[in-house]
This record gives C-alpha cells, structure tokens and sequence, in this order.
C-alpha cells in the first residue's frame, strides 16, 4: 500500500513541475558612434552567470535548464530572460525578453550597440 501512495505522490509532484528554458544568446556588441566591437563588455545574466565579449565583440551565453515546482498555471507565466551589459567606458545596458510560447534553443543577437559615457 505505500508503494503506491509513494508512486501516487511523485506523480501528483512531477506533474505540477515545469521546465524553464533560457535559450543559448550569442551576440555582438558594437560601439554606437564608431561602429567598431567592443571587447572585454561584461554580460551578466539573470541567475548570476558572467561572461566577456571577445576581440570582435562576441559572446556566448549558454542555454540554462531549470525546473520549477507547483507550476500549475505554466501554460499562462511569461517565460522570459534579461542580461545586462557593462563596460567602464560605455553606458550600460539591460536586454529583456519575453514570450508566452517559446524562445526556441538559439537567440542571436547580430548588433548591440553601447554609447560612450
């Protein structure tokens, strides 16, 4: 009989559990007056994660996977992501999306531009 309350309630558990995707974000980032990349621009992501653009102004931000428990409306939350982009020369800036569907596994972000402080 515990067997199945046991089987009963991790189903009852997965079932009210969801999976929130944030795709991978590749990009480049640009300074707005030369049009030159800009290297060494920190992007932070929402759940802390860092990374830094390269010589020519790219990066990579990995795809994250994350479940949420007693999700019971699912099919009606945003899914969304943000990352914010810093560099001490230039003005910093925030990228937000937001769907109610999805992102997809890939996000490519061709030109973000930055202006000088």
């Amino acid at each position: 009989m515990k067997y199945y309350f046991y089987m009963l309630l991790l189903f009852v558990l997965t079932s009210c559990s969801t999976k929130i995707n944030r795709p991978e974000i590749k990009g480049y980032v640009y300074d707005f007056e030369t049009k030159q990349p800009i290297s060494d621009v920190t992007i932070i992501t929402e759940e802390g994660k860092e990374t830094t653009t390269d010589k020519l102004g790219h990066f990579v931000l990995s795809k994250q996977t994350r479940t949420k428990i007693f999700d019971f409306e699912s099919g009606h939350d945003p899914k969304h992501f943000f990352f914010i982009l810093s560099h001490p020369k230039f003005n910093s800036d925030t990228i937000k999306e937001e769907t109610r569907g999805s992102f997809g596994d890939l996000k490519h972000y061709d030109s973000i531009y930055l202006k000088r402080k």
